[in-house]
């Protein structure tokens, strides 16, 4: 009975870890990537202007 609450508890936190990792990491690149748009339109609105 412990051995399998200990199990469960285990498979909640590596959920919960799992979860909270990709949201983390889905965040960063979410940043990059607009970063990397918001740095190309300057980009490309800079060589317009010229």
């Amino acid at each position: 009975m412990n051995v399998i609450g200990t199990t469960l508890d285990w498979s909640i936190l590596a959920l919960v870890a799992r979860t909270v990792v990709s949201s983390v990491l889905g965040g960063i690149a979410l940043t990059v990537i607009l970063s990397a748009a918001l740095m190309s339109g300057e980009i490309a609105s800079e060589l317009k202007n010229r």
